[in-house]
């Protein structure tokens, strides 16, 4: 790929700029397979998070529902 077109992507901008944190991004792997493993395991989708440790989530491959916080308010609103 054109450096120029790499390049641009890997600068920050106004909408993207970790400021403080820019020192934690340092720590993060540089495998994209590892990268998107943590992202995954830090987002729930809401379909898993109202459904519970069943069906895809039988496993807990996304985490124990039951552990995460604010799970009965999600099934007082839906």
């Amino acid at each position: 790929m054109d450096k120029k077109i790499l390049d641009f992507y890997r600068e920050f901008s106004v909408y993207t700029n970790p400021g403080l944190y820019k020192n934690l991004l340092k720590k993060l792997p540089n495998n994209i397979k590892e990268v998107g493993n943590l992202v995954r395991k830090n987002i729930i989708h809401r379909t898993t998070l109202a459904a519970g440790n069943v069906g895809t989530n039988a496993d807990k491959k996304f985490g124990d529902m039951k552990k995460v916080l604010g799970i009965d308010k999600l099934k007082m609103i839906s």
